[in-house]
Formats: structure tokens, C-alpha cells, sequence
């Protein structure tokens, strides 16, 4: 049995391709797992729709905000929850503006109830070069309720000034009435004095 040097140097070349392959294909899963667990446990709320505004994706926080479950929002479009914020059509916009979008908002979680969140929406070239967008939905609640904090913050701190404003003011003649009914028995004998 004669072995063929040029048929091992082919085997081991494609062996070692084989290697590679497989170490790069273990990379690109670790990676991909990576990707999906900074998405999943993201603060925000993640909507991927394709081209045609169909979900294709989302994580738990968006699910929530959309009080939808992960499976029963796939390949529904995104037109279906305009009705719990009008401006989710910024997905649309953006899918045919092909530009990042950003605009404030609020959420219908009940008919008395909602949420403000800012979305985020921008297209990006998913697999097979396909146009997606990829919207992310910020709830600012506690935001919001800083800023009221801080509004009323400064109403209180100027009505506080005014008050020490109109305090200095009625103080001033006070003090002259004071000071006069102070001096006023001791000269009120004074002819002079009366006349003034």
C-alpha cells in the first residue's frame, strides 16, 4: 500500500479547514447568544419589524409595555398597536425615510392610564440584506416624574422670593409707625412734634 503524498496534503488542508470553520462557527453562536441576552435583558423595550412591518422580533420589555406575549406578537404588524400610541408609526416612517427617528410619546395602557416613553427607530440591513427596523421603546415615567419634582422645586423657591420681596416692603413702613408710636409719649407734649 502506497499512500499518495499530494492526496494527505489535500486531506490535511481540508481537515484544517474543517477546524477553522468549526472554531469560527462557535465564535459567531457566542456572539449571536451574546447579542440576544443584551437585547433580552435590555431596560428598554425592543421591536424588530422586516420590511413589510411585520414583528419579527422583541424582548420581555417590550412585550410588556405592548402587554403582549413574546409569541403572540410575532409577524403581527406593527399598525395593530397604534391604537396604545400613535406614534409608533414613526416605524413606518423611518423604514421609508430610511433615517434614524426619535420622537417622545405615551403609551395607552388603560383608558385612564398611560406611560410616557420616548421610541427610537432606525432601519438597518438584516439577513439577506433585507431592510429592517429596529425600534426601541423607552419608558421615562419616573423621568417625568423628576421633572414635575424639579418644576414644582422652582415654583416654590420663586413664590418664596416674592414672599420675602413683599415681606421687605411692608416691613419698611412698619418700622417708621413703630418707631413714631414709640416717640410719640415721650413728646407728645411737644407742640412741634404734634404738628408733624
Amino acid at each position: 500500500q502506497t499512500i499518495h503524498m499530494p492526496f494527505l496534503n489535500l486531506f490535511a488542508q481540508e481537515c484544517a479547514t474543517l477546524i477553522y470553520n468549526s472554531l469560527l462557527y462557535s465564535e459567531l453562536v457566542m456572539h449571536q447568544t451574546y447579542v440576544e441576552q443584551v437585547i433580552k435583558n435590555m431596560v428598554s423595550g425592543v421591536i424588530v419589524c422586516d420590511d413589510t412591518l411585520k414583528i419579527i422580533q422583541s424582548n420581555v420589555q417590550a412585550d410588556s409595555l405592548l402587554e403582549e406575549n413574546g409569541e403572540s406578537l410575532m409577524l403581527k404588524p406593527i399598525q395593530k398597536f397604534y391604537n396604545k400610541c400613535a406614534e409608533l408609526e414613526i416605524v413606518e416612517k423611518s423604514l421609508h425615510g430610511q433615517c434614524e427617528l426619535q420622537i417622545e410619546s405615551e403609551l395607552l395602557v388603560t383608558q385612564e392610564k398611560t406611560i410616557p416613553i420616548v421610541i427610537s427607530s432606525t432601519p438597518i440591513h438584516g439577513k439577506e440584506q433585507r431592510l429592517e427596523i429596529v425600534s426601541i421603546l423607552s419608558d421615562i415615567s419616573e423621568a417625568k416624574v423628576l421633572e414635575k419634582q424639579i418644576e414644582q422645586s422652582e415654583r416654590l423657591a420663586v413664590l418664596g422670593r416674592v414672599a420675602a420681596s413683599i415681606a421687605h416692603e411692608i416691613k419698611n413702613p412698619l418700622v417708621a409707625i413703630k418707631t413714631f408710636s414709640q416717640l410719640l409719649p415721650n413728646r407728645w407734649q411737644d407742640l412741634e412734634y404734634q404738628k408733624k
